[in-house]
């Protein structure tokens, strides 16, 4: 009796565009527009935002790879550009949403956007951003976990969607 073996899922690298475009676009001068204010999907709504909801209904979890990330440190008064990265030096993979339009006209384009978390209380990422307004950061996945993020059922992919651990990270003002 033949068996059933279930494949492993093949993990691809592909080219995107930073800023999402919902598939309920219309033209892609439209699709310009939005996707420059696209960049971060909140982890909280995400299930519920027009935006955002059908590439997390649909499974379209990606991970997008950075060596750091950069955030204005204001506690100055003037912001100073800051570089947030892992303390090993390592890359890190953010948990990301994608998405393929089609146009009218049969022109494509693959985007993608961050998905951010509540940092308030982070040891680290409390820091950072305005006085008074929510602080965020990128969902920074765990090496481990790359995988399971990928193919998890929307309902357990939520776990994923966690603060990094703050001594596994630096921070460094950026030099001009």
């Amino acid at each position: 009796e033949p068996s059933e073996e279930r494949e492993k899922p093949v993990r691809e690298l592909a080219a995107g565009q930073f800023g999402l475009v919902p598939p309920w676009v219309k033209s892609a001068s439209d699709a310009k527009l939005r996707s420059t204010k696209l960049v971060n999907a909140r982890a909280e709504t995400v299930t519920t935002s027009n935006n955002f909801r059908e590439a997390w209904l649909g499974a379209r979890r990606c991970i997008v790879p950075m060596m750091a990330f950069f955030v204005d440190d204001l506690r100055s008064g003037k912001p100073v550009p800051t570089r947030i990265a892992r303390v090993d030096g390592q890359p890190m993979g953010v948990a990301g949403l994608w998405e393929c339009w089609t146009g009218a006209e049969g022109e494509t384009i693959t985007s993608y956007t961050l998905l951010t978390v509540n940092a308030n209380s982070h040891a680290l990422m409390h820091r950072y951003g305005h006085g008074g307004s929510e602080k965020r950061m990128p969902a920074v996945l765990n090496e481990g976990a790359y995988d399971a993020w990928l193919t998890a059922h929307p309902e357990k992919a939520r776990e994923f969607l966690r603060a990094y651990p703050a001594n596994w990270l630096t921070a460094n003002p950026v030099q001009k």
